[in-house]
C-alpha cells in the first residue's frame, strides 16, 4: 500500500510539472474525476459511485475509460469486458451510456460475482470496426494483462449489445478470450435491407456512415465479406452465446437464424443460440435473459 501510494505521490508531482506527453499527464487530464485510489505505469484508478472509473492509456497516447463494477459479495474471478450499442436518443453521450450500461444495465453480473467493466469507446464518430475495434481489443488485452493484478480476476468474457454485439464477434476473430456473449447484433451485412430500420437513426447512420468508409457493397465485396462474421465461424477463437428477441424491430432475428446455420455448417457446437420468444432489441433487460447469460458464463467459468 505505501509503495502504491508513493507511486501515487510521484504521478501527480510528474503531471502537475506539465509533461504534455507524458502519459502521466494525459491520465490526470479532465475534470470531474473522482478520489484516486491506485496507479499504475499506464493505469490510473477513481472512485466513481457506485464504481470505479478506469483509465488507461493507449500505445498512441489516447484515453480509453471504462466503468468498473466490482462483485457485491461472492467473488468469480472473472471480468467481463462489456460493449454498449449506439446510444439511444434519451442517453446524451456514448460516455454516459457506457457508465450506464457497466454500472446500471449490467449489475446482475456484478452481484453474480463478476467484475463487470464498461468501456467508453469511439462511436458515432468511428466508422464501424475501425477505433472502436481497436479500442476494444487494446481493452481486452489490459485485462489479460494487468486483471489480476488490479482486479483479482484471472478469466475474461466479453459481452456485447447490438453494435457492442458486432464488436464482440470481431474480437473473437482476434483475441483468445474465455467466452462471448453476443446479443442482438449484425452478423451478414449483405443481407441487411436498411429499410427495416427507417425508424431507428441510431443503425441508420452506423451502417451509411460504415458505407461511406468501406465503398458500398458492391464496389468493396471483400471487405464487407470481411466485416460479416456469418462468413468467419471457423476463425472464431473462443466459444460464443448468441442472444437475439424474436420481435426485433432494430437488428432482424434473421442475422441471429443465419450465423446459426453457418455455425452448424461449420460445426461449431461450441456457439450456441437463444431466442427470446416475442422479445424486442431491449431483450437484454429481461431476468430471463440474464439468467441465460449468468448460467452460460458459471458453465464457462468450470470449463478448464
Amino acid at each position: 500500500m505505501r509503495r502504491k501510494l508513493l507511486h501515487v505521490a510521484v504521478l501527480m508531482v510528474v503531471a502537475m510539472a506539465g509533461c504534455a506527453l507524458d502519459p502521466v499527464g494525459l491520465l490526470l487530464s479532465n475534470q470531474g474525476l473522482g478520489s484516486l485510489i491506485e496507479s499504475g505505469p499506464d493505469y490510473l484508478l477513481f472512485d466513481y459511485d457506485p464504481g470505479e472509473l478506469l483509465r488507461v492509456v493507449q500505445p498512441d497516447n489516447t484515453l480509453l475509460d471504462s466503468y468498473v463494477r466490482r462483485p457485491a459479495a461472492i467473488d468469480r474471478h472473472a471480468a467481463v469486458l462489456v460493449l454498449h450499442g449506439a446510444t439511444p436518443q434519451f442517453i446524451r453521450t456514448s460516455t454516459d451510456h457506457a457508465a450506464w450500461f457497466g454500472l446500471a444495465a449490467n449489475r446482475y453480473l456484478a452481484d453474480a460475482g463478476y467484475t463487470v467493466v464498461s468501456l467508453d469507446y469511439p462511436e458515432t464518430s468511428s466508422p464501424l470496426l475501425t477505433g472502436d475495434l481497436t479500442a476494444a481489443l487494446h481493452m481486452g488485452e489490459w485485462l489479460q494483462q494487468h486483471g489480476l493484478e488490479v482486479f483479482g480476476t484471472r478469466r475474461l468474457y466479453v459481452l456485447g449489445l447490438s453494435r457492442g454485439a458486432i464488436l464482440a464477434q470481431h474480437v473473437n476473430l482476434h483475441l483468445a478470450v474465455d467466452g462471448v456473449v453476443s446479443l442482438a447484433g449484425v452478423t451478414d451485412f449483405e443481407n441487411l435491407d436498411l429499410t427495416d430500420f427507417s425508424n431507428d437513426e441510431n443503425v441508420n447512420n452506423m451502417v451509411l456512415l460504415a458505407r461511406a468508409y468501406y465503398g458500398e457493397y458492391d464496389e468493396a465485396p471483400e471487405i464487407w465479406r470481411q466485416l460479416s462474421t456469418v462468413n468467419r465461424v471457423d476463425e472464431m477463437l473462443a466459444r460464443m452465446l448468441v442472444v437475439h428477441g424474436t420481435a426485433d424491430g432494430t437488428v432482424p432475428v434473421d442475422q441471429a437464424i443465419r450465423l446459426e446455420r453457418a455455425a452448424r455448417q461449420s460445426g461449431r457446437s461450441d456457439i450456441t443460440f437463444h431466442y427470446v420468444s416475442g422479445a424486442g432489441h431491449w431483450a437484454f433487460m429481461l431476468p430471463e435473459v440474464h439468467q441465460v447469460i449468468q448460467g452460460y458464463l458459471m458453465k464457462l467459468d468450470g470449463a478448464d
